[in-house]
């Protein structure tokens, strides 16, 4: 059993996923400023907190539970990710392109992958494994996505070889 993070390792974990939500937050900023103009003023509540107001609350809190700051932030990389893997399944083309775009830059601005930390990719490979195959698009996007990133540790060696067939069997049925 893994011990425990203390409360400076939580707080480096909460700072790193942090600046991904803040980054994040600025292209729904960006975005909407494209569409209403960059005069308008967007109402800032219908937007994702920001970075430095969830820290600000974590440094605060002296309670023992600070670990759920962290745990909401993981929440909410997975539920942003869901939306982000249906506007890429489901949008136009011109927002999958938008998707696409957002998604390689904020790995590249972060360094890591928006998808592995939301616990998507990790729970998508859980279950295809579980049941032996692929049994939607959206299931065969996240697994898709998750085999093309060779760097990723998480799925390895026979997962990753019995995950790359079940998506050449996906493929030979569609």
């Amino acid at each position: 059993m893994t011990p425990k993070p203390t409360r400076d390792q939580t707080r480096d974990a909460l700072v790193r996923l942090l600046r991904g939500l803040d980054f994040y937050r600025d292209w729904q900023l960006a975005l909407w400023r494209q569409a209403h103009g960059p005069e308008a003023q967007p109402d800032l509540d219908e937007f994702v907190v920001t970075g430095a107001s969830t820290l600000a609350a974590f440094d605060a809190y002296t309670g023992p539970a600070y670990r759920q700051f962290l745990t909401d932030v993981q929440q909410w990389y997975a539920v942003t990710a869901a939306e982000l893997t249906h506007h890429l399944r489901k949008g136009t083309p011109e927002l999958r392109a938008e998707v696409e775009r957002f998604l390689a830059t904020f790995e590249r601005h972060t360094g890591f992958s928006f998808f592995s930390e939301s616990g998507l990719l990790k729970r998508a490979a859980a279950r295809v494994l579980k049941r032996g195959h692929v049994a939607t698009s959206d299931e065969w996007y996240l697994i898709k996505d998750l085999l093309d990133d060779t760097g990723t540790t998480i799925v390895t060696g026979d997962h990753r070889t019995t995950l790359s067939r079940y998506v050449s069997d996906y493929e030979a049925k569609a």
